[in-house]
C-alpha cells in the first residue's frame, strides 16, 4: 500500500490544491480548507481532509485489490437515518409553531471507514440567510446531544453533516456574470458554519 499511497496529507496542502477521485473528478482545496469540485454529481458538496485522503494517492487510499479493507467502507446507515428523519420532524413542528413552513428530503448518511457523513436538503419556500441560519442551528444542537460523539465538539471521529439551505447566495467569479445556488452549511465538531 505504502507504494500507492504518494501523495502527502491533505491537511498539509494548500489552498487551490488539485486531487482526483475515484472518478477522475478534479476537486480543489477551498480557503476555509474544505474539498470542492465542478463535476454536477457532487454539486453542493464540500469534502473533508481525511475523505481526500482516501480517494487515488492519499494516505488513507485503499485500492479494489483490497476488498477485505472495504468491508465496512461507503455503506448506507439505515439507522442513523431514521434517527436524522426523527430530529428532521421536530425541527419541522418546531419551525411550523414560529410559522415558518419546511420539509426536508433526501436524507443520506455513509459509513465512512470509522466516521460519517450525512447529507439533507430543506424543502421550503423563499427564506432569507437567517432563516436559514436558525434552522440548521436548531438541527445542529439536536446532533449534537444525540450523537456528540460524531458530531460534538472534540469528537474524535471526524464525520460530518452538508445541510442544503433554502436561502440563495451568489457570487460573481468572472466578474461579469453573477450566479446564484443554495446556501450550504456544515455541521461538525460542535459547530454549525456557513459553507457555500
Amino acid at each position: 500500500l505504502r507504494e500507492l499511497r504518494t501523495l502527502p496529507l491533505a491537511s498539509e496542502e494548500e489552498e487551490g490544491a488539485e486531487r482526483l477521485d475515484g472518478e477522475g473528478n478534479k476537486w480543489i482545496k477551498q480557503e476555509d480548507g474544505m474539498w470542492k469540485t465542478d463535476a454536477s454529481k457532487y454539486e453542493g458538496t464540500r469534502w473533508g481532509d481525511a475523505l481526500i485522503d482516501e480517494q487515488p494517492g492519499g494516505i488513507d487510499y485503499l485500492p479494489e485489490e483490497f476488498p477485505e479493507c472495504k468491508k465496512y467502507i461507503f455503506t448506507r446507515n439505515a439507522k442513523m437515518e431514521e434517527d436524522f428523519k426523527e430530529i428532521m420532524e421536530q425541527v419541522v413542528k418546531e419551525q411550523a409553531e414560529q410559522g415558518i413552513i419546511i420539509s426536508f428530503e433526501n436524507i443520506e448518511v455513509l459509513n465512512l471507514a470509522g466516521r460519517v457523513q450525512g447529507s439533507i436538503d430543506l424543502v421550503c419556500g423563499e427564506s432569507d440567510f437567517e432563516t436559514d441560519g436558525n434552522i440548521v442551528e436548531s438541527i445542529a444542537n439536536k446532533l449534537f446531544l444525540k450523537y456528540p460523539n460524531e458530531f460534538g465538539e472534540g469528537s474524535e471521529r471526524d464525520s460530518w453533516v452538508d445541510v442544503a439551505g433554502c436561502s440563495e447566495t451568489g457570487g460573481s467569479p468572472d466578474g461579469i456574470n453573477t450566479y446564484y445556488h443554495r446556501t450550504m452549511w456544515g455541521i461538525s465538531d460542535g459547530n454549525m458554519d456557513f459553507a457555500v
